[in-house]
């Protein structure tokens, strides 16, 4: 998943140069989830082959994740931590979860329910 995303950069930084930042972005935020997925789940990389190179991917592009992800406060703190140490950025998403349980934070919205015939009245092919 993480190449085809760099491929995609690679196409966007020769074509759309606009929407590079973006780009980094999202690298940046699928690579942070992958890589918390693949530390839950150690059975899928034994031997730590692909955190590994998730690891030394954001090290070798963090100035320009930096960039990127300025914008968004919550990114760039996890960027931060997962620099001092991928655990770091695991005990911040950690920390969240248990002050949203205990509602010290609020919960992100979740998706509205939509009528089914507004439904089909906002994304009618005309």
């Amino acid at each position: 998943m993480l190449k085809g995303l760099q491929e995609r950069h690679a196409f966007v930084e020769q074509h759309y140069p606009e929407l590079l930042w973006a780009s980094y972005r999202h690298i940046l935020e699928t690579s942070l989830i992958h890589y918390n997925l693949l530390m839950l789940n150690k059975k899928a990389d034994p031997d730590g082959r692909h955190r590994k190179a998730i690891e030394q991917d954001i090290e070798h592009n963090h100035r320009n994740f930096k960039r990127a992800a300025e914008p968004d406060r919550l990114l760039s703190r996890q960027l931060s931590l997962f620099l001092l140490h991928p655990y770091c950025n695991a005990g911040l998403l950690g920390l969240r979860k248990m002050m949203r349980k205990a509602r010290i934070l609020k919960r992100p919205e979740g998706l509205k329910i939509v009528h089914e015939q507004q439904a089909r009245r906002e994304y009618a092919v005309k």
